[in-house]
């Protein structure tokens, strides 16, 4: 057993520049030999990760994806736009999972499939034909 990534969250409580966070994870990412998964959520880090930032951390090799928390459609379809095509952009937030799939995301990085897998994954899987149902609705 191993891992087959490594899930890294922006720092928090020191509230970083976008340099310092440009560093930080590219200094992580030639210090392992493992894929690395940016993870973004300000609202529990109080630090964003910039879109320019990210742009800029895409292009360092070891770097290959970002789970977005930060809920905004808008900031997922520019980070599409502007993000190299084999660079994974993850929902961070199940309720926002479909919406950044259909957008082009590659899925979502869920706290629930901890407690359902298979609905969730069949939800992330069916992006043509989302015809997936929350219990008790």
């Amino acid at each position: 057993m191993g891992a087959d990534a490594t899930l890294q969250v922006v720092p928090y409580y020191n509230k970083p520049t976008q340099e310092g966070l440009y560093r930080h994870f590219r200094a992580i990412a030639e210090a392992v030999d493992l894929p690395i998964i940016l993870y973004n959520v300000p609202g529990r880090t109080v630090a964003d990760l910039g879109v320019e930032t990210t742009q800029r951390l895409a292009q360092v090799p070891g770097i290959v994806g970002l789970k977005d928390a930060t809920g905004d459609l808008a900031r997922a379809g520019e980070l599409l736009r502007r993000l190299p095509s084999n660079f994974a952009l993850y929902s961070g937030n199940d309720d926002s999972a479909l919406a950044y799939i259909l957008l082009g995301g590659r899925g979502v990085i869920s706290v629930t499939a901890n407690v359902a897998p298979r609905r969730c994954a069949s939800c992330a899987t069916r992006r043509s034909r989302p015809t997936c149902r929350v219990p008790g609705r």
